[in-house]
């Protein structure tokens, strides 16, 4: 099966090849290739994905309780 590629690789490729520190979040409709998308960008350039629909994942990103908890 081929993938087509899809207009918006050309504007993501543009961004992650900017010398900026980056963070690349992607959400759309059901089915509409955010998964494809990603997995290919992650298998391309070697980089980590983060699913935040996992728990584990969304952990990974919470702050510490202590720092939630207010100053009295």
């Amino acid at each position: 099966m081929s993938l087509l590629k899809r207009t918006i690789e050309t504007t993501i490729n543009k961004y992650l090849e900017s010398d900026d520190t980056k963070i690349l979040f992607v959400w759309g409709p059901r089915g509409s290739g955010k998964t494809t998308l990603i997995d290919k960008l992650v298998s391309k350039l070697s980089i980590r994905k983060y699913n935040l629909d996992l728990v584990s994942d969304r952990e990974k990103f919470a702050p510490p309780f202590q720092k939630l908890e207010p100053i009295v």
